[in-house]
């Protein structure tokens, strides 16, 4: 049987649990397929080992060439997550770390895309997701980029309309949840029982976890609902599980401050960042109810039929569509003044989520990617990858062109604000200037009607009745 060498790419040098289920969930997955892989994985910045103890090799993608010239990668895989976008931000690399690096998630997807085209590999995309519809500029750039994919899965709908947008045929992308929902099947149950048992021992069990994110005045009420959840029986866990994102921080927060409210009884157990990616899934398979802003999170949970509830104070799309598609979007939630009604409304209505057919449709995924790893390697069409990297290039120097008549355009702007305020004082004294002349042409009125009036009067007087036959008499005379 054939051993295939794939290069895996994703956000594997930062310790953030969902981003590290993509590899352990491929890996799995091909073994009960029986397909004998070898996975070596890239990440923007690199060398380093995988975190939360899986001790795989993490490499820069900027040695994916070398790597290839040693291994000959028979695949590159797109390991999933938020990255197809062209974005990069500062990032704490580990839990320790004291300095942000610029971190450049683009490179996940950019760099196989050109490594795939330059040297004939096959290029899969394991249901990556987007954040926003790309700036005109990008279009071309992402058509060219993706005229190199063998096979494009993406993992919900707003990110294939996302790619439509930049007119990539709908027919040539798949979709469907993200691979972690499967976790069920390739993890038994009774053996993450075993595995959370060695962490804490408690049958009932709620988990909550934050970011630094958190708002300070979400705390209170947060509280306080976890309080009563500890008062029905069930024990509160605060579990850190994205590392570099100081869970551990805003979770002892917490604790401090439930205890600095009710004593000692409003102790929560809060675990520390020591945990493997199992000891993590464990936790999250076995509870009672998940609440909390980790996607992946409150996907394990609801994987293994347990509550979860999407307490997402940062408002992340990805969270909210995943409640949607799921048909429980009352069980997502963005601030704390909604979590007691969420609570009580889980309770008495349960959450049941359907997953068989999506499944089905992840299976089917699986399926796909091992036919495109099986079959021999098909050419692409270089002529157009030529026509639209151009086409991006031609459209990105537009682009600049006008961000270099900025200023230009700025002092324009300028000197139509000022002529806009001159104009803007002259109506208002124009304004005034009519209103006196309205207020004038008023008064006059007013004493021509008070002077006809007077007249009227004097009229109908019999003095100048009298005064009138004596003019007519001296008239005729």
């Amino acid at each position: 049987m054939k051993k295939y060498n794939i290069a895996f790419t994703g956000v594997f040098d930062i310790e953030n649990y969902g981003d590290h289920l993509f590899p352990l969930i491929f890996r799995e997955k091909m073994k009960k397929k029986g397909i004998d892989c070898e996975l070596f994985l890239f990440s923007p910045i690199g060398d380093v080992q995988q975190g939360y103890q899986q001790n795989y090799e993490v490499y820069p993608l900027y040695k994916l060439q070398e790597l290839h010239d040693r291994y000959h990668f028979d695949a590159v895989i797109v390991g999933g997550g938020g990255i197809l976008h062209y974005a990069s931000g500062k990032q704490l690399l580990d839990k320790n770390s004291t300095e942000f690096v610029d971190y450049k998630v683009f490179e996940t997807w950019v760099i196989p895309s050109l490594f795939a085209y330059n040297n004939k590999v096959k290029l899969i995309w394991n249901l990556p997701g987007g954040f926003h519809e790309f700036d005109y500029f990008y279009k071309p750039l992402t058509r060219c980029l993706c005229t190199t994919v063998d096979y494009m899965s993406v993992r919900d709908q707003y990110t294939k309309d996302i790619l439509t947008s930049c007119n990539i045929p709908a027919d040539k992308i798949y979709t469907c949840l993200d691979s972690a929902f499967i976790m069920k099947i390739l993890f038994k149950k009774e053996d993450l029982m075993s595995i959370k048992n060695k962490i804490i021992q408690s049958d009932s069990y709620v988990i909550y976890h934050a970011n630094i994110h958190l708002p300070e005045n979400e705390i209170p009420e947060l509280v306080e609902n976890l309080y009563k959840l500890k008062c029905e029986g069930h024990d509160i866990v605060l579990l850190p599980i994205a590392y570099t994102h100081n869970d551990q921080a805003i979770l002892n927060r917490i604790n401090e401050y439930s205890i600095n409210t009710y004593g000692e009884d409003g102790a929560f157990t809060v675990l520390g960042e020591n945990l493997n990616m199992m000891d993590i899934m464990s936790l999250l398979a076995c509870c009672k109810l998940y609440i909390g802003v980790s996607f992946h999170g409150a996907v394990t949970a609801l994987s293994f039929s347990n509550s979860a509830i999407g307490y997402d104070y940062m408002h992340n799309g990805k969270t909210k569509d995943l409640f949607k598609t799921l048909n429980i979007p009352q069980y997502y939630i963005t601030n704390s003044h909604e979590l007691e009604k969420t609570i009580q409304s889980i309770k008495t209505e349960g959450c049941h989520v359907e997953l068989d057919q999506k499944i089905v449709n992840i299976n089917h995924h699986f399926d796909n990617m091992c036919h495109i790893l099986e079959e021999d390697y098909k050419e692409k069409d270089r002529n157009q990858f030529y026509l639209e990297f151009s086409q991006a290039i031609f459209e990105i120097n537009n682009f600049y062109e006008k961000c270099k008549n900025y200023d230009d355009i700025t002092d324009q702007l300028s000197h139509l604000d000022q002529l806009a305020r001159a104009t803007h004082i002259q109506l208002e004294n124009l304004k005034y200037e009519h209103q006196q002349l309205q207020d004038k042409y008023l008064e006059t009125v007013n004493q021509l009607e008070q002077t006809t009036a007077q007249l009227q009067k004097i009229q109908n007087t019999v003095l100048y009745k009298g005064y009138r036959k004596v003019k007519r008499v001296f008239k005729n005379k």
